[in-house]
């Protein structure tokens, strides 16, 4: 499910830094991004931030939209994932105050 748009996002990100000729380690340092972290990204790992996403799309002098072009939506897919994963117990889960109460 969300794998899918992890490896779109990387393969597109490998393809935008190799264009650009910068290594992983460069082009992380000129988004200000850590190297490892960056390369989780266009391994598909993890999950990116948005201000992730734009500090790589200024990188790129592009815009996000730009950067997120051609990535495709399987709304299916989308709504399938768990609003809050599993395992994560200390989410805050809406309507909820910390307390257990609403």
């Amino acid at each position: 499910m969300a794998e899918h748009l992890r490896v779109q996002l990387g393969e597109q990100l490998r393809r935008l830094r190799e264009h650009a000729g910068w290594s992983q380690e460069g082009f992380a340092s000129q988004a200000n991004i850590d190297r490892a972290a960056y390369g989780k990204l266009e391994r598909g790992q993890g999950n990116v931030t948005l201000i992730t996403l734009a500090r790589i799309a200024v990188a790129h002098e592009m815009s996000l939209a730009g950067l997120l072009s051609g990535i495709t939506l399987n709304p299916a897919d989308i709504q399938a994932i768990p609003r809050i994963a599993r395992g994560n117990r200390h989410a805050i889960r809406f309507g909820k105050k910390e307390n257990g109460k609403s």
